[in-house]
């Protein structure tokens, strides 16, 4: 058993990730973790080859702007190893390089050549060096799948990573299928992408588990009435449905319908004070794009309605609270375990996920605003598609998946 096709949630890097509430903060805040009540949802597992120890929880902790102070961790010393004998095979990524999401495919790009490294310095991947090999979708569909054509019948690739959204995803998965070649989909949260798709495997957290546990701490939190603003694609479509649903089994009402936003939208005031006109006393940021996210707390400035902001896994970057100034403080959003920009000092984080945190600050530096040029998720990706590779002994596609 090397795939499960339930493998929706956290992979082996960071060794068991918790499933997490964040609070977006400003400034020097000290980080600090609380560990709650563990999470009713199921938490898939990817029939993991490496055991883990922590345990799947709903945790709080505070996520900040500035740079973490400790850079430092233990790595454990690699055994040197005979450089790969076998030949190349290439693993293709599809992201945004340019535009204002640009950064993203760059730090997808850094965490991954940061795994295959390590890989390639242990041997390789059945004695074949790993070479990445890039595509810049512009975070346009028909961009992505002329980019997976290319990487399937130029570069013959064996494993595609990505794209970044589930759109953008759902058009390539017709040429997946057909090239029969697995597909992991580091960022990719909506379900839609996996529907008849029997090669695509995601790693990011699925919106269904975020909108349970979201709706859950709302209630708790003692809200009644929130408005859902939504970017208008695949995604935000698809969470504001089951934002809705969740939000009414926990006795939550929705202020009026989700208001979903164009994504080339700069200013979503008008949105907000409809909000407010519904008479909402929270509101739920629909998007995991930090810069879009960020015009919601802007327009709540520009409208003098000040309530309590919920969201999804994406807000966690830098750019947030930057962008979206002293009304995003105090966002809480769901996420998977980010020990790094929660300031979580690196002998508490999980040995994994702190050896390649430090990895990439050694490599790449930090941002502007603090945070490592890097996200686990591509390697997550890469692990657990590599150990699936040696459990088949082969690159044979659906050997590997089996």
């Amino acid at each position: 058993m090397t795939f499960s096709r339930r493998l929706h949630l956290f992979g082996l890097l960071t060794l068991g990730l918790m499933f997490s509430l964040l609070i977006a903060a400003c400034g020097d805040a000290t980080a600090t973790t609380a560990l709650a009540v563990t999470t009713a949802a199921p938490v898939a597992t990817t029939a993991a080859p490496v055991a883990t120890t922590a345990k799947a929880t709903t945790a709080v902790v505070v996520a900040t702007t500035a740079a973490a102070g400790a850079t430092t961790a233990a790595v454990v010393a690699t055994t040197a190893v005979a450089a790969p004998t076998g030949g190349e095979i290439k693993i293709g990524l599809i992201s945004p390089f340019s535009g204002p999401l640009g950064y993203l495919g760059q730090y997808l790009a850094n965490s991954s050549q940061i795994f295959i490294d390590k890989l390639n310095a242990q041997g390789g991947l059945l004695n074949k060096k790993l070479v990445l090999v890039t595509r810049d979708d512009e975070l346009k569909p028909d961009k992505s799948v002329s980019a997976t054509q290319d990487l399937l019948n130029n570069e013959k690739i064996v494993m595609l990573l990505g794209p970044s959204v589930t759109a953008n995803a759902q058009a390539t998965k017709q040429f997946v299928n057909e090239a029969k070649v697995i597909q992991m989909l580091p960022t990719v949260s909506g379900a839609d992408a996996l529907k008849e798709a029997p090669y695509s495997f995601r790693i990011q957290q699925p919106d269904a588990l975020q909108a349970v546990e979201l709706a859950k701490f709302i209630a708790k939190a003692g809200q009644k009435k929130v408005a859902i603003i939504a970017v208008d694609d695949a995604t935000g479509k698809g969470l504001g449905q089951l934002l809705t649903g969740e939000l009414k089994k926990n006795n939550v009402e929705v202020a009026g319908e989700p208001d979903y936003f164009k994504g080339d939208e700069k200013d979503l005031s008008t949105r907000v004070q409809k909000a407010k006109d519904n008479g909402a006393d929270a509101i739920i940021i629909g998007t995991g794009n930090a810069s879009q996210g960020a015009l919601i707390p802007k327009a709540m400035a520009q409208t003098g309605f000040k309530v309590p902001l919920y969201g999804i896994g994406g807000l966690e970057g830098g750019s947030y609270p930057a962008l979206g100034g002293d009304l995003a403080v105090g966002t809480v959003f769901v996420n998977g375990y980010r020990g790094y920009p929660a300031k979580v000092p690196f002998e508490q984080m999980p040995k994994a996920y702190a050896e390649h945190i430090k990895a990439v600050v050694d490599k790449f530096g930090l941002d502007q605003t603090g945070q490592i040029k890097g996200s686990p998720l591509p390697a997550d990706a890469i692990l657990i598609w590599s150990e699936a590779v040696k459990r088949a002994g082969t690159f044979d596609t659906d050997k590997v998946k089996a």
